[in-house]
C-alpha cells in the first residue's frame, strides 16, 4: 500500500448512495425508510439505525476497517460507554485486540463539522480513559490517524492505518 498523507487517507470513493459523498471507499449499505427518516444497517450492532451524517461517516469506517484492514466485526464496539470525570460518555467506535483490550478509538464527526483542536482534545480525553494505542478523528472528508504513547505523553500522526494484525503487533511492541 502506497503511503498517503493523513488528510487523503483512505482513498476517496468513486460513488456513494444518497447521502453526501465522502473521502472513504463507497459502501454497499442496506438502507430503509422508517418513520419518515432514512435508516442504515449497522453490521456491528446488527440492526438498523437512523442515518445521521455522523452515522454515515461511522458506517463508512466500519466497512473500511472490515474490508480493507481486516478488522473482525466481533472486535468492534459502537458507542462504547465509559465514565470520565463522573460523567458517562460514548466512544463512536472502539476496535479491540483479540484479548479484549482497546486497540483503536475512532471519533466520527458529521462531514460539516471541521476537525479542530477541540475534536483532537475530545479524542485525547476519551483515550485517557480507554487507553487505546491508536486513534482516528474523521469527518468523512479529513482523517487523522495517530499512534499514542500514553506513558510518555506522546502522539505521532501516521500517514496510513496499518491492517489489523499489524496494529496488534505494533501495540504489543510498545
Amino acid at each position: 500500500i502506497a503511503r498517503m498523507s493523513s488528510h487523503r487517507f483512505p482513498p476517496k470513493a468513486e460513488k456513494s448512495p444518497p447521502m453526501q459523498s465522502l473521502a472513504l471507499p463507497a459502501i454497499n449499505a442496506r438502507m430503509t425508510e422508517r418513520d419518515e427518516a432514512l435508516h442504515i444497517h449497522d453490521p456491528v450492532r446488527t440492526k438498523y439505525v437512523r442515518c445521521t451524517p455522523e452515522e454515515w461517516v461511522r458506517q463508512h469506517w466500519i466497512h473500511f476497517l472490515r474490508n480493507a484492514r481486516n478488522v473482525p466485526l466481533g472486535l468492534m464496539t459502537v458507542e462504547q460507554a465509559f465514565t470520565w470525570q463522573g460523567r458517562t460518555h460514548r466512544a463512536d467506535l472502539v476496535v479491540h485486540t483479540r484479548t479484549g483490550d482497546p486497540l483503536l478509538l475512532l471519533e466520527c464527526k458529521a462531514p460539516s463539522v471541521p476537525l479542530t483542536q477541540d475534536v483532537f482534545d475530545q479524542t485525547s480525553r476519551y483515550n485517557q480513559e480507554l487507553r487505546a494505542p491508536f486513534w482516528i478523528a474523521s469527518n468523512g472528508h479529513m482523517h487523522y490517524v495517530c499512534r499514542v504513547d500514553l506513558d510518555a505523553g506522546r502522539a505521532d500522526f501516521l500517514d496510513e492505518l496499518p491492517a489489523y494484525d499489524e496494529l496488534c503487533a505494533k501495540a504489543s511492541a510498545a
